[in-house]
């Protein structure tokens, strides 16, 4: 940003100085805030990696007391962030000045969430489907299991649960069979990406923790059935 200076005999008793300033036509400004997930508390000192898409070049800045942060962001290009603090999983946000017009716009508005992971709180991983009867993962779910990845990485004594759940529908025994495999399977992705296998614990629990009333021979609609399809993570308690 390029600024412009007051002179001394610019300041007056009671009055306003206006000064014109300019800023570099190539360069935007982030604008990041880092919160507890559900809540407005803000997460302070957080540590917070920035990804440069183009360059694929990583770089760390910190929150500040407000769990705020800015850093410089070039024109047509696309940034990945999370934060990194303690036991904290992270969500990955996306930031962009692509086809931005930067006449109106300089500044660019980001918020990011920090679920705790106390031992034993299962936290439910967004985005992650499968197809009917099927338990591969596809492309769509690869992004949620790579922050995962992230996790593991950045707390490297953490042991973690993978658990993979159903909706009632199907018989019970099939659900189990069915729901193991899905857990295996997001494992195995996790494994291939570098985590040892000896920290990662995967469990089909089928139909038997639903989150709402839609059990066997209860009339539910799809959008009830689908909050009981769900694959969560939970830190194993030492």
């Amino acid at each position: 940003m390029i600024s412009s200076k007051a002179d001394k005999d610019e300041f007056v008793k009671n009055s306003i100085i206006k000064k014109e300033i300019s800023t570099e036509p190539e360069i935007f400004f982030v604008k990041g805030q880092v919160n507890i997930c559900n809540s407005k508390d803000p997460l302070r000192y957080t540590t917070v990696v920035i990804k440069n898409n183009e360059t694929e070049v990583f770089h760390e800045i910190k929150t500040n007391v407000d769990g705020k942060f800015y850093f410089k962001a070039d024109k047509n290009t696309s940034y990945n962030i999370y934060g990194k603090k303690g036991n904290y999983f992270s969500q990955t946000e996306t930031v962009t000045s692509k086809n931005v017009d930067r006449r109106h716009t300089l500044f660019l508005n980001l918020q990011i969430c920090m679920e705790e992971t106390t031992c034993g709180k299962p936290i439910n991983l967004k985005n992650i489907h499968y197809d009917l009867d099927k338990y591969f993962i596809r492309e769509d779910a690869k992004a949620e299991l790579n922050k995962m990845v992230q996790f593991m990485k950045d707390n490297p004594n953490v042991k973690v649960e993978l658990s993979s759940h159903t909706d009632s529908r199907a018989s019970d025994d099939y659900n189990k069979i069915l729901s193991q495999n899905r857990a295996n399977a997001a494992v195995d992705y996790l494994v291939s990406k570098g985590i040892d296998k000896a920290r990662l614990k995967p469990v089909g629990y089928g139909e038997t923790q639903l989150l709402n009333k839609c059990s066997n021979d209860v009339n539910c609609n799809e959008q009830q059935h689908q909050i009981n399809r769900r694959t969560e993570m939970k830190v194993i308690c030492p």
